[in-house]
């Protein structure tokens, strides 16, 4: 049976036992499975239960056919295949770890509860029907659309040039409870009169940094060693045909990594308590804090075309403020992450101080907070 006649034969059945727990197990006045229970039953000379299960069974084989048949013909029909939408919604809810949990809840139904009513046995028939199908039907590879374009190198000119080097990983295939790494190295030519003159003027030095000074730092603050930062991630992007995901997951595990950007605090770097770094002083310094890191990130996606929110968190009892990315998610994001919505589009939250969290894993000290969204 060639892959996607199994698929629609498979999700047609998952399908037909969530409609058939829908529509029979409704909390209406009088559900009609107590109808059914009661009257519609063909088969009364093999038993009432018998004949009940057996009257379900052909139902939901009913139901089978007719959405199997709907699959199968509605893009010579109708111009669209039903299947293709109905496919990507069950394979998104059909998070494997929720597909389980889902089937375990179904077999305890079918297992207990025709003990205290019979009315339930074909509830959890379907429910188990529905969950087991959803974990063995094939799932497609994701098709990828157009590569995205490369992003032009920097130029890098002056009299004072250094070479810096930077090593990190990222989680390259994650199908896996142990995803496989892939390792990145770049060595970043970088302008020192260049950094110097930014340092000297960063607002930081004469009065505590705020919002107001992003547009600065990140909107004026994208230099040729930026640029050559996105450069290298979008050439790995292109020639290891990455999707969206795992480009955000290379461009935040650089920010991340104590290899390359390890983290360190404002007073101890620069001996000014509040310090937010220009992207190409926090490339040179080869480190930073949250600000910095966070800045820098935006700066690397804003070249890339990304689009992100900055979220400020304010200081809290005997914590400091805190400094994040939200960054726009797409079709190719795994289910099941956390997310914000933002002028209707969705937006993944993003920590860039500890090393190996992805898009959506919030810190547990701030998932009850309401952070500032910032546009840059």
């Amino acid at each position: 049976m060639q892959g996607d006649q199994k698929g629609r034969l498979l999700h047609a059945l998952a399908l037909a036992g969530i409609l058939f727990s829908l529509l029979f197990y409704l909390p209406l006045p009088k559900p009609l499975v107590f109808f059914l229970y009661a009257n519609l039953l063909p088969f009364k000379w093999i038993g009432h239960k018998a004949s009940f299960v057996i009257t379900f069974l052909l139902l939901l084989l009913i139901l089978w056919g007719v959405i199997y048949t709907i699959f199968t013909y509605s893009g010579d029909l109708l111009g669209e295949d039903m299947y293709i939408p109905v496919r990507n919604i069950l394979d998104r809810t059909g998070v494997v770890l929720f597909d389980i949990w889902g089937l375990i809840l179904s077999l305890s139904v079918l297992a207990f509860l025709p003990f205290f009513s019979f009315h339930y046995f074909p509830l959890g028939l379907s429910l188990t029907v529905a969950f087991s199908t959803l974990i063995i039907a094939p799932v497609p590879p994701r098709e990828m659309g157009e590569p995205p374009p490369p992003v032009q190198a920097g130029q890098i000119e002056g009299e004072r040039l250094g070479k810096l080097t930077y090593s990190w990983d990222f989680d390259y295939d994650l199908g896996d409870e142990n995803p496989v790494k892939k390792a990145q190295f770049l060595e970043l030519i970088v302008n020192l009169d260049v950094y110097e003159e930014l340092k000297r003027k960063n607002p930081s030095r004469e009065r505590n940094p705020g919002p107001g000074d992003l547009t600065e730092l990140v909107g004026n603050g994208v230099t040729p060693e930026v640029e050559n930062v996105a450069a290298h991630i979008r050439t790995t992007t292109i020639e290891e045909h990455l999707c969206s995901f795992l480009e955000i997951l290379n461009a935040i595990s650089f920010v991340q990594s104590p290899e390359s950007i390890p983290y360190v605090s404002d007073l101890e770097s620069t001996g000014i308590v509040e310090y937010w770094r220009y992207p190409l002083e926090t490339l040179v310094d080869q480190g930073g804090d949250c600000e910095c890191k966070t800045i820098l990130a935006g700066a690397i996606f804003k070249v890339l075309g990304t689009k992100v929110l900055f979220l400020l968190y304010p200081p809290r009892e005997d914590k400091p403020g805190h400094m994040a990315l939200a960054i726009e998610g797409g079709d190719s994001f795994p289910p099941g992450f956390h997310f914000l919505f933002y002028e209707g589009r969705r937006y993944f939250y993003c920590e860039l101080t500890a090393e190996g969290m992805r898009p959506g894993e919030i810190p547990a000290p701030l998932r009850e907070i309401k952070p500032e969204v910032y546009v840059i």
